[in-house]
């Protein structure tokens, strides 16, 4: 399957950043649409874009193949950005990022979906 075709017929509801990010990634391992080490699941504290008076939040993405994939993205029509784009925008910090399996091991350890660390 198009590895874009796919994309689009995945949905989110609004918060839930980090459920986002570990089921998408495990879904795409799943299905085979990417291999395992091109997909991190990431989570850090990023800053609302473009904001009057910005806020840091903590948040949850996805990386894979030099793109940003973030449920957040779904409702500006986007689907990915690229990472360096992703990053000058929302200004990530206190990064951590795991592989599918690392995100499944802490999500059985810890029963949540996160964030994990910090």
């Amino acid at each position: 399957m198009d590895y874009k075709l796919w994309l689009e017929n995945k949905t989110i509801p609004c918060g839930e950043c980090f459920s986002f990010a570990n089921n998408f990634a495990r879904e795409m391992l799943d299905d085979g649409i990417i291999p395992e080490d091109e997909i991190k699941v990431v989570h850090g504290m990023v800053e609302e874009p473009m904001a009057l008076e910005p806020k840091r939040y903590a948040h949850a993405w996805i990386e894979v193949q030099g793109k940003v994939r973030d449920w957040q993205m779904r409702m500006s029509g986007k689907h990915f950005l690229p990472i360096k784009d992703f990053y000058k925008l929302y200004k990530p910090t206190d990064i951590k990022k795991y592989t599918v399996e690392e995100s499944m091991v802490n999500m059985l350890k810890y029963k949540h979906h996160g964030p994990w660390e910090g």
